[in-house]
């Protein structure tokens, strides 16, 4: 079904197939409710959906989820397991990313400056991060074994969970602000970057790390 940029519609028809697979409401910028989406929906595109505060729930086999520009959306509704592309760029409202399923592969979280807690634990198929939030203080990456780098860090970041990112070989400067960092489990990593004097708790079970680097000097 195809309702791409209708801008004044605010509203759709109740979708009484259960067999619909796609729905495109792309650049409906007034929009501000979907309908229950039947469960064999694999598709649904409503980026552009400036209007669009929330989400119904989402099928159990949906596949591709774009939400970029959505910009009132303020929560997401559970992900589904079988999510291969999830779009969340410019979703400025949005403030906590459910967990995510083992499935994805592509993330795409530019422009959501006010997310501060991002888990893609047990993403195992997850080979790159895009640019990471200013404001995120949680980052769980536990179980991503084919995330091989990091992009740089929001220098508020508290809490990072590597654990069991087994393709990591080398972590960018760790910020100022970090309590927690567990690399338990990070079998390529050879080496750290200075730790901030702000570190509580550091997990370094199962990896080659022979000792600590030294602190980072004070700001």
């Amino acid at each position: 079904m195809d309702y791409s940029g209708r801008a004044t519609l605010t509203r759709l028809p109740p979708i009484l197939s259960a067999h619909v697979v796609s729905l495109n409401c792309s650049g409906c910028a007034a929009l501000t409710e979907l309908p229950a989406l039947p469960p064999d929906m694999v598709h649904l595109d409503c980026s552009g959906c400036a209007a669009l505060t929330e989400l119904p729930a989402l099928p159990p086999n949906m596949v591709h989820l774009n939400l970029a520009g959505c910009a009132a959306l303020t929560a997401l509704p559970a992900l589904p397991p079988s999510l291969v592309y999830l779009n969340l760029a410019g979703c400025t409202a949005l403030t906590a990313v459910p967990p995510l399923a083992p499935s994805p592969v592509h993330l795409n979280l530019a422009g959501t400056a006010l997310v501060a807690h991002l888990d893609c634990s047990v993403c195992a198929a997850l080979t790159e991060l895009p640019a990471l939030p200013p404001n995120l203080v949680h980052l769980n990456l536990a179980g991503c074994a084919a995330l091989t780098a990091l992009p740089p860090l929001p220098r508020s970041l508290g809490y990072l969970n590597l654990a069991g990112c087994t393709a990591l070989t080398a972590l960018p400067p760790l910020p100022r602000s970090l309590v927690h960092l567990n690399l338990a489990g990070c079998t390529a990593l050879t080496a750290l970057p200075p730790l901030p004097l702000s570190l509580v708790h550091l997990n370094l079970a199962g990896t080659a790390l022979a000792r600590q680097p030294a602190p980072l000097p004070p700001a």
